[in-house]
């Protein structure tokens, strides 16, 4: 029942997809090694989780969700690289 409580909201349904994204990237990169296609399965379902805690949790929200998609993926993307400091 508390599972279905969840998805009574737009928050709780993403918290569960954030969880179950979580729970499939760990299980492809620790089974499955270091290799490119592993990497780019994981690489992307990170900038999806990047995409939606933004969207979902973070601060300014309603003005996250005016813009487009892939302006927000490439967005996530550079704040990714600039928090690495490449």
């Amino acid at each position: 029942m508390a599972v279905l409580e969840l998805l009574k909201n737009r928050a709780g349904a993403s918290w569960l997809f954030l969880v179950a994204a979580t729970v499939v990237s760990w299980a492809v990169g620790a089974e499955h090694g270091t290799g490119s296609t592993v990497a780019v399965l994981v690489l992307g379902i990170a900038a999806i989780k990047v995409r939606l805690v933004g969207l979902d949790f973070m601060e300014g929200s309603i003005s996250a969700r005016t813009t487009v998609a892939g302006t927000g993926l490439r967005r996530a993307s550079a704040d990714l690289q600039l928090s690495k400091g490449c």
